[in-house]
């Protein structure tokens, strides 16, 4: 079984791909074109070292915006 972490990044460039890139998903969901990028390619956080991953709650935001049904962010 895959990790959710794992599955939303999957899911994310799916969106990015749809949307015609990061900046219009970004507009889209109402977040920075810079979030958007750096959930894509996980870099890592500056405080931990760890890679950047898409939170219960911005998985939700998302799926909000898009009119995606709840949990869409988290289906493989």
């Amino acid at each position: 079984m895959k990790p959710v972490a794992d599955i939303r990044v999957e899911n994310l460039l799916s969106l990015i791909q749809r949307a015609g890139g990061q900046r219009e998903l970004a507009d889209l969901i109402k977040k920075a074109p810079a979030q958007v990028s750096q959930w894509a390619t996980r870099a890592p956080n500056s405080a931990t070292g760890k890679p950047r991953t898409i939170g219960h709650n911005s998985a939700r935001q998302i799926e909000i915006a898009l009119n995606l049904p709840v949990g869409w962010m988290d289906c493989d």
